[in-house]
């Protein structure tokens, strides 16, 4: 979805849906870094610069399978990042009840209760997400859904104003929800010969502020990066 909107050019393509096997090191003709993105479909694609931002569990592991691994200090702070579940209900309930609105960390197990029209979401039917804490997710990880989803509206009715019975629910597992200490760097730029960078909810504040911030000074760091790779018009070799 954050393609959505964007143009797209020959010099540019935008590839959706495609999932990544693999990350090899390269060089363009002319003798730059690159690095080449190989996906599980059998294609690849050459680029002068890659960020990564999913959970930096995921991108660690996505380079370890690809060969590239952790060496430097600032490289094995983020292998060694570790994060928090949450387990995080969704719940359809009939129209008319009288919703708690939005409640962040209400205490005991729940860490937030949202009610989605509260938030200004449409949705047909009204909607009651809550997310539980780090303790509860653990123990209830691998419990049956159907058991987790009854233990957790327990949890959620002594906050509602009126009944709310339940028409449906669903259950999310959030293997990676927050991390348990974020890594007091900005973002990693993986190594000199190889132009990756991470960024994500694991540096400096792990909070979606953090995230944000986080990703606009990794962009920052490889737009100075490319702009570095271009060559003024004078340093042309004419053809």
């Amino acid at each position: 979805h954050l393609a959505e909107g964007h143009a797209e050019s020959p010099d540019a393509p935008i590839v959706r849906g495609a999932r990544v096997a693999g990350i090899l090191p390269g060089l363009t003709s002319s003798g730059a870094a690159e690095v080449q993105v190989q996906t599980e479909a059998g294609e690849t694609f050459a680029a002068a610069s890659l960020l990564l931002t999913q959970p930096a569990p995921q991108s660690v592991e996505l380079l370890r399978q690809s060969g590239i691994l952790p060496v430097t200090t600032e490289q094995k702070a983020i292998a060694d990042c570790c994060y928090h579940p949450c387990l995080a209900a969704v719940f359809t309930v009939q129209p008319g009840f009288n919703a708690p609105g939005i409640l962040k960390e209400p205490g005991g197990d729940l860490s937030g209760l949202f009610d989605q029209a509260a938030k200004g979401l449409a949705t047909p039917v009204p909607l009651l997400v809550a997310h539980m804490n780090p303790a509860f997710s653990e123990e209830h990880w691998s419990h049956p859904e159907a058991k987790v989803l009854r233990a957790i509206w327990e949890r959620v009715l002594p906050h509602c104003k009126s009944a709310a019975p339940t028409t449906a629910s669903s259950l999310h597992r959030w293997k990676y929800c927050e991390p348990v200490q974020a890594v007091q760097m900005p973002y990693l730029r993986w190594d000199g010969s190889l132009p990756v960078w991470l960024a994500g909810d694991a540096f400096m504040a792990s909070r979606m502020e953090g995230a944000f911030n986080s990703g606009d000074a990794a962009a920052q760091s490889i737009l100075s990066f490319l702009n570095e790779r271009i060559p003024a018009p004078g340093d042309v070799t004419p053809c």
